[in-house]
């Protein structure tokens, strides 16, 4: 009876011991506990999960859930937030390791318990949460706590399929989807998700298609490490999602937008080293009717490197017949002009002596200017303009004036056409380096390379007249 009394009287005097302590106090030791579980978690692996571990969790919840109600009782709104925090990370650690063991129901339900504060903290605007831990002031910022918000999405929507529930493993997704903090590996197991859904449904619509896309397009990145994790688990791989867009698209031929799927499919797979793949894929996307000056450009350029003749070919072909169909004059002629004004600026000796004419003027330029044996048709004035005598290298421009209308403040018609020449030279370019001057959307700059440069540049001139000037700059070391 004395023993027993002893021992009762032990544990009343513990219980009201731990009531004592301070909000601070309980905080402090139940991130303690926090801390020790996910240090166990952390010695866990997926498929080897035991019941052992799986109690040991939860008695590291059960030492850590009293406290943290104390401070939920009666901590400050910052504490309480702090509190609430960490009681919802050991209830996802649990599940976690749920999920690890494959007991999907037992997942489910520990996870949905807490999926109002997954959406409470997934807005930045409640960090930092701070707590006291060894006498040191602690912070939790959002950028600690988002990619737990991402998995935790990413994470039920899987086990939410898993068990049939696809109304709310559609919700998670989207959600994980969404979340800026999420990552190619999450992005990767949502578009696999959403494929599977669809498959279940039986719905193999436009929708299914682009998520096919999107799955393709994030599987092509994935590092080596994942890229193995999928094969290893026999996962669904680059050429899988092509091979389903493919199907897909051969079974539904009105389908818009045909040849862009093909070639999106395309570059992702030669991004995934995928090249024979690739170049099946970039063929069919010519022979759909390719539009894109840009796209076919690239096709063309992967045909080159991958020394496919037959499909450079096709691909020079199509592209000549859009260059052909142009009605701006300027735009139907840029490819050929360009051509042989960077041939002569990559080559250093030439000095631009091919295209350089007589001494002349000009009613545009009040500078010493030659004229350009190579001229754009459609352009108000070609010429290029030298100058020899800086002190690090040589400077040699073509230039060329190729419109002008009242002042519009670089809006209207010429912004329009400014536009549009931009978009020509990038698509006859596309490999090379693009930037804005000054951060200026008005001054279009592509790198060629360390010597050789394209600018367009929209601008007043003289304050009265909206110009589009075009330049190709060649530098030469002294």
């Amino acid at each position: 009876m004395t023993r027993v009394f002893f021992i009762v009287f032990l544990l009343c005097f513990a219980g009201s011991g731990s009531h004592a302590q301070t909000p601070d106090a309980d905080l402090e030791n139940a991130v303690r506990i926090y801390n020790s579980l996910r240090d166990y978690e952390r010695t866990l692996k997926p498929g080897i999960v035991k019941d052992s571990n799986i109690y040991r969790l939860i008695a590291f919840i059960d030492q850590a859930r009293p406290l943290l109600n104390q401070v939920l009782g009666s901590g400050t709104a910052e504490q309480q937030k702090t509190a609430r925090y960490f009681r919802a990370m050991c209830q996802y650690e649990l599940g976690f390791v749920y999920g690890m063991k494959g007991e999907n129901y037992k997942a489910y339900d520990v996870l949905k318990v807490i999926e109002q504060d997954f959406l409470f903290f997934s807005d930045s605007a409640r960090f930092p949460l701070r707590y006291v831990y060894n006498t040191k002031n602690y912070v939790v910022k959002f950028t600690n706590c988002a990619p737990t918000i991402a998995e935790y999405y990413t994470g039920m929507g899987e086990v939410c399929n898993n068990i049939s529930r696809n109304d709310e493993a559609l919700k998670f997704l989207k959600l994980a989807n969404a979340f800026p903090y999420t990552t190619n590996w999450y992005r990767y197991i949502v578009y696999s998700k959403l494929c599977t859904i669809k498959r279940a449904d039986k719905k193999r619509d436009q929708e299914y298609l682009q998520f096919n896309l999107d799955a393709l397009r994030v599987c092509s990145r994935l590092d080596t490490s994942y890229q193995r994790t999928i094969r290893e688990n026999r996962y669904k791989t680059a050429v899988g999602f092509a091979d389903t867009i493919n199907v897909l698209l051969q079974e539904n031929p009105a389908w818009p937008g045909r040849a862009d799927t093909y070639y999106a499919a395309a570059c992702s797979l030669d991004t995934a080293g995928e090249r024979s793949k690739a170049a099946a894929f970039f063929s069919r996307a010519v022979s759909a009717g390719l539009s894109s000056k840009y796209s076919l450009q690239q096709v063309i350029d992967y045909a080159r490197r991958s020394k496919i003749s037959s499909l450079e070919n096709d691909a020079r072909v199509a592209l000549e017949s859009k260059r052909s169909n142009e009605p701006d004059e300027i735009l139907r002629n840029l490819s050929t002009v360009l051509e042989k004004v960077v041939a002569s600026a990559n080559d250093p000796a030439d000095h631009f002596g091919s295209i350089r004419g007589k001494s002349t003027s000009s009613r545009l330029y009040s500078g010493k200017i030659y004229k350009s044996k190579i001229g754009l048709p459609g352009a108000n004035e070609v010429f290029v303009n030298e100058f020899l005598d800086n002190n690090q290298a040589n400077y040699y421009y073509w230039q060329s004036y190729l419109d002008e209308e009242p002042r519009a403040n670089l809006q209207g018609r010429l912004k329009a056409r400014y536009k549009a020449v931009c978009d020509e030279i990038r698509s006859i370019y596309p490999a090379a380096s693009l930037s804005y001057t000054f951060n200026d959307e008005n001054r279009f700059k592509l790198q060629l390379n360390p010597a050789v440069s394209i600018e367009v540049t929209l601008y007043y001139r003289e304050g009265y007249k909206d110009v589009i000037l075009l330049t190709v700059t060649a530098k030469y070391p002294k």
